[in-house]
């Protein structure tokens, strides 16, 4: 079968024969650049005849910003700055906010910040407070925790529950040590956690 991409002088040379000239190679690619068909199909006939196919270097790597693109590029914006605006409202709300927790009296309150202790915010948490003041007396978030269940459970059945709770958090006392019996610190947990935080009396707030 004959090749339509070979030209005359092409076919008509046996094999064998002598090698085109630099004028046969010319017109060759005359004749395949005039040639019908699309650009790939030039890129083809110009393959198979040797030619160096030219690059310009430029990588076209345009976006094509559609409505639907735009609107959707919107949103997910407008969604982050909402998110970061609602976070820092209600940390604010939260850091000045003092909280009277739930029980047999009105006598256990919380916080994140304490004018007259310092000490108050060295240990910060999303959940936990940073204070909490029974009657009279101020205890401080630490980084200690305490399991809630001698067997790891997670049942509260080592401490006693206090009565007060604040939402989810519950005020546990230790009777088992004579350092809580003194109560010379607290707990605070929130089911369904294996552990509570631990709060240290601190005698120099108030």
């Amino acid at each position: 079968m004959t090749d339509p991409t070979v030209g005359e002088d092409e076919r008509a040379m046996p094999d064998g024969g002598r090698a085109l000239s630099v004028e046969e190679r010319a017109a060759r690619r005359d004749r395949l650049e005039a040639a019908p068909g699309d650009r790939w199909s030039h890129l083809f006939r110009a393959l198979r005849s040797g030619r160096e196919v030219p690059f310009d270097g430029e990588v076209r790597t345009r976006i094509e910003w559609t409505p639907v693109f735009r609107r959707s590029i919107i949103v997910v914006v407008a969604a982050v700055l909402l998110y970061s605006a609602l976070r820092v409202g209600t940390d604010w709300i939260r850091q000045g906010r003092v909280d009277t927790w739930a029980g047999p009296d009105v006598n256990v309150q919380s916080g994140q910040q304490l004018a007259a202790c310092p000490a108050a915010g060295n240990v910060t948490d999303d959940v936990f407070p940073s204070w909490i003041r029974i009657d009279s007396a101020v205890y401080t978030l630490t980084d200690a925790i305490r399991p809630t269940a001698r067997d790891g459970s997670g049942g509260q059945t080592s401490y006693t529950e206090s009565g007060y709770t604040d939402g989810s958090l519950h005020l546990l006392f230790d009777d088992t040590t004579p350092q809580g019996l003194q109560r010379d610190y607290v707990m605070v947990y929130a089911p369904p956690a294996i552990a509570a935080r631990v709060y240290d009396a601190a005698p120099q707030c108030h």
